[in-house]
């Protein structure tokens, strides 16, 4: 029995995609942070929320609530295109 025959029979049994969270970790803020901002804005087609280090690392040079990071969150057709395009990426 095959896939789609199985899905036919019984459509809870096909997989979805509820939604794709692309995470982009800098490690610190200023120009790094903006340009990583610029990239992960023409990966996806959104614009990115910042993240916040949750506490203190000296070593690192990183105070608690600086920005480190960005993150978007992809649902529905946004999130299909960009699993395919990503796959394609990584295929090659």
């Amino acid at each position: 029995m095959s896939y789609e025959e199985l899905w036919e029979k019984n459509p809870m049994l096909k997989p979805r995609i509820g939604k794709v969270v692309v995470n982009f970790g800098v490690g610190e803020s200023g120009d790094r942070l903006t340009k990583g901002e610029k990239v992960i804005e023409e990966l996806t087609g959104q614009k990115p929320i910042r993240t916040r280090a949750k506490q203190t690392n000296p070593s690192f040079g990183i105070r608690k609530k600086l920005p480190i990071g960005l993150k978007v969150t992809l649902r529905g057709k946004k999130a299909e295109e960009f699993l395919k395009k990503a796959f394609y990426a990584f295929d090659k």
